[in-house]
């Protein structure tokens, strides 16, 4: 679960940043509810349906994470650099510009210098399309 405060990747289940110190809770991303860190629905009292607390997209951010410290410490480099590819667009996408920007040209530096043809010019296109600034 990502802290809301220093955006700290922290493991399931905790119940405060690992970082920070700041208490986690997830909030429903439909009402706004903050349920604690188990649970798996939403619960809001106002409500009369349960959906699921987490999302697509907070699933693919544990993933993108958990494959990028994987490639990292396996020093798999081609692996991390399409890794980072991956998860530069998801970030834009979430409108989070400067962390989509340092993710996409540490793939660029990485595929140039193994000599990779394709993937570069992906990635150059990709980070022509985000705002500078």
């Amino acid at each position: 679960m990502e802290c809301p405060k220093c955006r700290f990747e922290n493991p399931h289940g905790m119940k405060f940043c690992g970082r920070c110190g700041n208490k986690l809770e997830a909030v429903c991303p439909r009402r706004g509810f903050r349920n604690p860190p188990r649970f798996k629905f939403c619960e809001s009292a106002a409500q009369t349906s349960r959906h699921p607390m987490g999302t697509d997209t907070d699933e693919a951010r544990v993933h993108f994470k958990e494959s990028i410290d994987a490639f990292e410490k396996l020093k798999a480099e081609n692996h991390l650099a399409l890794a980072y590819a991956g998860y530069g667009p998801f970030c834009k996408q979430q409108g989070r510009f400067e962390e989509a920007m340092g993710y996409l040209t540490r793939a660029l530096k990485i595929l140039d210098r193994l000599g990779t043809l394709i993937e570069p010019d992906k990635i150059r296109q990709d980070l022509s399309g985000l705002p500078k600034g």
